[in-house]
């Protein structure tokens, strides 16, 4: 049963839009990651020799390979699911599937 809902508009929220349009979009978000990169990166290679003591070591292994297959699981399945409806609709497999009525 489909819905009249009208799907949410975010740009219709004036702070949002404001942000949205201003120049630190996306360089606050690019300069945050710079900044966390950096410090890994510092901590890593002048940090203690010990790998339980390092905060670099722990935070590379600890949190981000585990978070690695969770996030291409996610976008490789939303860019396979994208493209293959992308492309059912610009060929003949969408009649093929639905049928010509």
């Amino acid at each position: 049963m489909p819905s009249n809902k009208q799907p949410i508009n975010f740009l219709n929220y004036p702070l949002l839009k404001r942000f949205l349009k201003s120049s630190l979009y996306p360089r606050i978000f690019q300069w945050i990651t710079v900044l966390v990169f950096g410090v890994i990166m510092v901590e890593t290679l002048a940090g203690p020799a010990s790998v339980g003591e390092n905060f670099g070591s722990a935070a590379t292994w600890v949190l981000w390979w585990p978070l690695i297959p969770f996030f291409f699981f996610l976008l490789g399945l939303r860019g396979l699911l994208e493209g293959l409806i992308d492309s059912c609709f610009k060929t003949q497999c969408f009649t093929h599937i639905v049928g010509s009525r």
